[in-house]
């Protein structure tokens, strides 16, 4: 039997081998792609989507970009017949995904990943074109519980997983006090704030893993903060590595639809430490880490490792054990249980 046709449509996936953002959605389709043929139509923006969205003034520049994008995705959709429209993220995609499921009467299934769901609630301007989107698809599925209550109640919760056979826990030796953060680079994730905490902690080793607008910045801020390591981002295979090494995985960032870096890191027997926002939250309970609260100043990040350190030694073939509800193994056969029933 032929494998079923899924036309993807989304704004965030690598470009090449070393680009990594979007590399869960890139895994995901890898993961999926035994029962289901997909083709993948990327309709980049090239800039910071959600800031644009908070000024009116460069509305203009989203009006063209939407234009283009139609004709992309509707250019690309022609070209196969396709049994289900898949758009990740509601919000730049989702909206054109869902004219394209109108026209063509092809079902449509939305993934919300994060951004474009604070943005409902940050924005509620956007709820009537957000439920819109949500009434055309046949399944809207969120990454973590705390999306359902601020997406729609209809939704059906399941992240994007970890692959086990990559990050896990064989009782490796760890340092204890090397705290690991992959992250985007931006505003958000809030790593000038890890930095001067870990100032502060003279004790602790910090390297952040990633790139994006405030490299430069951030290079700057841990040029003379001994502890701090500041590199580019790693493959899957050697973030695995240090993960193994590391003593714990930290999140500062707000925003957070549910934050991967978390169950990787727990998966590898590191303890998780992030803010207590969005979906990071049930991961951090789930693992029986240390969520604190967002503090411009620093000082909650700080009180949260010092706690950490205090808490030492700590069981982490039980963490590991805890993050497995993540895993690829856990995960995957209910993403293919809707995409079989939807087509």
């Amino acid at each position: 039997m032929a494998k079923k046709k899924i036309f993807i449509l989304t704004h965030n996936y690598p470009q090449n081998e070393n680009d990594m953002a979007g590399i869960f959605l890139k895994n995901l389709i890898n993961d999926l792609s035994d029962d289901f043929d997909f083709h993948v139509c990327p309709i980049r923006f090239g800039g910071t989507m959600h800031k644009l969205y908070k000024n009116p003034l460069k509305w203009s520049k989203l009006w063209n970009y939407f234009r283009q994008s139609s004709k992309t995705a509707q250019k690309e959709f022609k070209k196969g017949d396709y049994d289900l429209i898949w758009a990740h993220w509601w919000l730049p995609p989702g909206m054109i995904a869902s004219r394209l499921s109108r026209k063509t009467g092809c079902p449509l299934m939305v993934t919300c990943h994060g951004t474009d769901a604070f943005m409902l609630r940050d924005i509620p301007l956007l709820r009537p074109a957000a439920n819109r989107v949500f009434k055309t698809a046949k399944i809207v599925n969120v990454v973590s519980k705390y999306m359902a209550s601020i997406t729609t109640q209809d939704s059906v919760v399941l992240n994007m997983p970890y692959n086990q056979e990559i990050f896990n826990y064989q009782g490796e030796e760890k340092d204890d006090k090397y705290l690991i953060c992959p992250s985007a680079f931006i505003k958000r994730k809030n790593i000038d704030l890890l930095i001067k905490a870990a100032s502060e902690i003279p004790e602790i080793k910090v390297k952040v893993f990633g790139s994006g607008l405030l490299k430069d910045h951030l290079e700057l801020m841990a040029k003379d903060v001994e502890n701090v390591e500041i590199h580019a981002p790693l493959d899957q295979k050697s973030l695995a590595k240090e993960y193994k090494k590391a003593g714990a995985v930290i999140l500062p960032s707000v925003g957070e639809g549910f934050g991967l870096t978390l169950p990787e890191g727990a998966a590898c027997g590191c303890f998780a430490l992030a803010t207590h926002d969005g979906g990071m939250v049930e991961i951090v309970e789930q693992t029986g880490g240390i969520n604190f609260p967002h503090d411009p100043s620093g000082n909650e990040i700080k009180k949260a490792i010092r706690k950490y350190l205090d808490s030492l030694p700590v069981d982490r073939d039980k963490i590991a054990e805890s993050a497995k509800i993540y895993s690829r193994e856990k995960i995957i056969p209910s993403y293919k249980e809707i995409l079989h029933d939807l087509t």
